[in-house]
C-alpha cells in the first residue's frame, strides 16, 4: 500500500476517533442526546465526516455504547487480575 493511501487511513481513523471522544465529552457534560452538529464542532470535523464514519446518529450512539463496554470489561478484567494472589 502507498504512503498517500496509508495516511488517509490514518486520517479516517483518526477522524473516527475524535468523533466518538466528542460524544462522550458532551455526555460528560451533560448533554445526552448530542446533535450531529455539536459532535462535529467537538471533534474539530465537518457535519459530513461525522455521516461519513457513521451513517446516522443512532449507529454513532451504538458505537459509544460497545466502546463503553469494552472499557468496561477492560477495568473489570484487570481488577480481577489485581484481586487475584
Amino acid at each position: 500500500m502507498s504512503d498517500k493511501a496509508d495516511g488517509r487511513l490514518e486520517r479516517s481513523k483518526k477522524s473516527r476517533d475524535q468523533i466518538i471522544q466528542a460524544v462522550r465529552e458532551l455526555i460528560d457534560e451533560g448533554i445526552l442526546i448530542p446533535t450531529a452538529q455539536q459532535v462535529a464542532e467537538t471533534a474539530g470535523v465537518g457535519i459530513r465526516t461525522v455521516f461519513r464514519h457513521f451513517n446516522d446518529m443512532e449507529n454513532l450512539f451504538k458505537e459509544i455504547i460497545k466502546v463503553n463496554q469494552s472499557c468496561l470489561l477492560y477495568t473489570s478484567d484487570a481488577a480481577d487480575d489485581s484481586l487475584r494472589v
